[in-house]
């Protein structure tokens, strides 16, 4: 059993790692991930949980659990109405409370409870059970998970920043500034074999200037958010989608992923061909949809341009590809509009 004097040393190299990840990281979820694995096995708790908060769907979901068995639930309802929400409000931590609030605390098996602020609204909770040795917890104890805490709060808040310096506000899809990124991401994997294809496909609205003149940027900006939204619902989980700029749009497409998140690699399955089908079923998607406007249905196309590239097979860079695949946008454009133009590797 370790001595206090050794816990206390444990606390420290926690608390000096845990800011150490946060100037790496700009990912909640990576940091939370270290942070699991230091918490995992300690004295001062049996398990640790960081609840999180989805304005969507009004619950709160499970974001990081050192122990699954001791926070069986994966979505949490918890409202306004709530007492430990009431009382996290109001507190700085939950070590003593009343019935009510401790009742609704066992259902994660929690001994403890802090609220994640960010900018004064409850964003999240960390819940920390009992010893493992069976004794309470001590005030040493206490101050140090407000400290992480406060380190989540930070965290999350700098997440925030980072995903609104990268999204597009009005359509909520990545910016020019993220696709940059992305490939020059894509491009660092250029010795796995198992992540070096990459398709780049830029995609723009038919006759979009001539809608803007006529019907007013209002509905411009309605037919921008429609289309973003049917681009989201029909690509892969693995796909990222960007608003170039106008009412252009890239879709950065990587390798095949099942399901499960895994990457398929086999000689029998057509990478090209694959990617070539599922862009010609987003643009046929897009001619079928009408887009409602001050009781008028407007009907609109794309014309994409597609270029394939395995990294390392011929010399390229992220600013030659997207180079590439406007080109053969325009060149589909010139080709009459509503039609596909690809560049095979």
């Amino acid at each position: 059993m370790p001595k206090p004097r050794d816990e206390q040393k444990v606390r420290q190299q926690i608390l000096e790692a845990t800011s150490d990840w946060l100037l790496k990281t700009m990912s909640t979820q990576k940091f939370l991930d270290q942070l699991k694995t230091s918490l995992a096995d300690s004295i001062f708790t049996s398990h640790v949980a960081v609840l999180v908060y989805d304005r969507d769907k009004n619950s709160y979901f499970v974001k990081m659990s050192t122990d699954d068995c001791q926070v069986p639930e994966k979505l949490v309802k918890l409202d306004e109405n709530s007492p430990l929400i009431r009382d996290l409000k109001i507190n700085l931590s939950l070590e003593k409370c009343d019935h009510d609030t401790r009742t609704e605390m066992k259902r994660f098996n929690a001994e403890m409870c802090f609220p994640i602020f960010i900018q004064d609204q409850l964003t999240g909770i960390l819940m920390i059970g009992p010893r493992r040795d069976g004794k309470k917890h001590d005030q040493e104890t206490v101050r140090f998970f407000q400290t992480i805490t406060n380190e989540i709060a930070v965290g999350c808040q700098k997440e925030q920043y980072y995903l609104h310096s990268i999204t597009d506000p009005l359509t909520g899809l990545y910016n020019r500034k993220y696709l940059e990124e992305a490939l020059q991401q894509a491009f660092l994997k250029r010795g796995n074999r198992e992540s070096n294809r990459v398709a780049l496909a830029m995609i723009d609205i038919d006759y979009f200037k001539l809608i803007n003149d006529r019907l007013g940027h209002q509905a411009g900006d309605e037919i921008l958010k429609a289309v973003s939204q049917n681009l989201k619902k029909n690509v892969r989980s693995s796909d990222l989608c960007f608003r170039y700029g106008g009412e252009e749009f890239c879709i950065l497409f990587t390798d095949l992923v099942r399901r499960d998140g895994s990457i398929l690699v086999s000689e029998n399955i057509d990478y090209t061909q694959t990617i070539l089908r599922l862009i010609k079923r987003l643009k046929d998607n897009i001619a079928s949809m009408a887009v409602n406007w001050n009781g008028r249905e407007i009907t609109i196309s794309v014309s994409i341009g597609v270029t394939f590239l395995s990294i390392g097979d011929r010399d390229c860079t992220a600013t030659q590809l997207i180079s590439e695949a406007d080109t053969l946008l325009y060149d589909a454009k010139r080709g009459g509009r509503n039609q596909v133009v690809a560049r095979l590797d």
